[in-house]
């Protein structure tokens, strides 16, 4: 077996056979490149490995490449893939990577910016103009309400009631927003009153 072409014949069988992306299958062929070299170092060989050897180099990758659980999913996700494509090629007649565990993911909680912060956001947008009070509004409406982004664009004018602090969502029925200075800025001006 020419361990050297293993890489790219095993990228056309990901295309072909399994019908992945190229990205994918770019990715795939990145990790099994460094996998063959991991082996290579070892003296081992992929038609006479055992799950103890996978186990092996990715305990490698964890502490020398310094890769996260995440990494570690996907580089189990490109072995199993490796000796599926071992066995259909006739190299190896036992895929000992379907029994590797991948590893749970960790959930992050999302970070929160603290009051200074969301105060420094608002205080760099100018509110001379009417676009900078319309920008300060909507990061204000985003910001304490919780409505999505592609909510608060798609709001129309006829859908804001500043002066009760409520606005319609589209689709939705009127919610209260949490009011602030600039509300009442906004609706107590001349240049943004309806006519």
């Amino acid at each position: 077996m020419e361990r050297q072409s293993l890489p790219d014949r095993f990228y056309a069988w990901l295309i072909a056979q399994e019908r992945r992306s190229r990205l994918t299958a770019e990715t795939y062929r990145f990790e099994v490149r460094l996998f063959l070299n991991w082996l290579g170092n070892e003296g081992l060989s992929p038609e006479a490995l055992e799950l103890s050897d996978i186990s092996r180099y990715l305990d490698y990758r964890r502490h020398n490449d310094g890769i996260d659980s995440r990494s570690v999913a996907k580089a189990i996700s490109a072995l199993r893939s490796f000796f599926r494509f071992l066995e259909d090629e006739g190299i190896c007649s036992d895929n000992c990577a379907v029994l590797l565990e991948a590893p749970r993911g960790t959930s992050r909680l999302p970070t929160v910016l603290s009051r200074g912060e969301i105060e420094k956001m608002f205080s760099l947008i100018d509110t001379g103009t009417l676009l900078g009070i319309r920008n300060r509004a909507l990061y204000e409406l985003i910001y304490s309400s919780g409505i999505r982004i592609s909510e608060a664009v798609s709001l129309n004018t006829q859908d804001v009631f500043l002066s009760r602090g409520m606005a319609r969502r589209p689709g939705a029925t009127r919610r209260a927003l949490p009011s602030s200075g600039l509300f009442s800025a906004i609706a107590g001006s001349p240049r943004c009153r309806a006519p």
